[in-house]
């Protein structure tokens, strides 16, 4: 069942990677990706790292990334792409041991991060400059992590955040999935499914111009010994989407990057979220599907 949340902007927590932390001094237009891969036999790690992918033209493009490093024991690798208005990472980690050295530990590690900074002016034709808006973000996110129940003891675990944020003030939305605390979630075979809408609303006026920045990181780890084949997949490598609505008439948002934010019809008002939490908003998942199905 999708979970549905809708509240105000608040203050927002700072974002885990200092590469990819909001700053509304960012050029008006960019994405950037980055991926890292990390493998560990008997406390000696070797590490793959992707070049920081960049661009500041056109965020209309696709930008796709990824790495990968293995040894006979362990594997990790990770894919991620950017685009405006739609993000997605994948990371995979295995790990098993060693047989032949009863005692000896190995582990895979994988992380992604997709960054998109965009800038949206509040315009309109009938309203004078300074008139008050609300603007609606909304970001819908799915995706799979592996069950584990023990947290004090990870051996295979999967984590992965969606942050939309918006304004000078770094006001933000925050999405966090993971393997063992999560508790909204349905089972699908021995795995997590996530399938979650999380809308706020923001206070601009026209005439506005407003700096935003969107993110998904994910990760997964495996450590294994004596020869036990652990595997974790974080993946959110379906679709990862972000809107942004005037919630006021007579309002139009333009982007800079030329990207139209608006929601399509299905995406619930703020005075039909509450209503909506049971339904599972099965149209708002066939209207995904059929846009991701469109796009491949």
């Amino acid at each position: 069942m999708k979970t549905v949340q809708h509240l105000v902007f608040m203050s927002t927590i700072a974002i885990a990677s200092p590469l990819f932390a909001f700053n509304a001094a960012k050029a008006a237009t960019l994405v950037q990706v980055i991926t890292q891969s990390i493998v560990y036999e008997d406390g000696v790690g070797t590490q793959n790292d992707s070049p920081v992918a960049l661009t500041q033209s056109n965020i209309l493009v696709p930008l796709s990334l990824s790495s990968s490093i293995a040894i006979p024991v362990a594997t990790a690798n990770g894919q991620t792409s950017g685009v405006a208005g739609t993000l997605k990472g994948k990371t995979f980690a295995s790990a098993s041991g060693s047989l032949a050295n009863p005692g000896s530990a190995s582990s895979g590690s994988s992380s992604t991060q997709v960054f998109v900074a965009d800038q949206i002016t509040v315009s309109s034709s009938t309203l004078a400059n300074g008139t008050p808006v609300s603007i609606l973000f909304s970001m819908l996110v799915d995706g799979s992590l592996p069950i584990f129940e023990n947290s004090d003891n990870p051996n295979f675990f999967g984590t992965a955040t969606a942050t939309f944020n918006a304004g000078t003030v770094n006001q933000s939305l925050e999405l966090l999935f993971r393997s063992d605390m999560d508790t909204n979630y349905t089972l699908v075979g021995n795995r997590r499914q996530f399938d979650r809408l999380l809308a706020g609303t923001y206070s601009t006026t026209v005439g506005a111009v407003i700096p935003i920045g969107y993110q998904l990181l994910t990760q997964a780890t495996a450590r294994s010994e004596n020869g036990q084949l652990l595997q974790a997949l974080s993946d959110f490598g379906s679709t990862g989407l972000f809107y942004i609505d005037s919630q006021t008439p007579d309002v139009t948002l333009i982007a800079a990057s030329g990207h139209n934010y608006a929601s399509p019809a299905t995406i619930p008002t703020p005075a039909l979220l509450p209503g909506l939490i049971g339904l599972g908003l099965s149209v708002l998942r066939h209207r995904r599907n059929t846009m991701h199905s469109k796009g491949n």
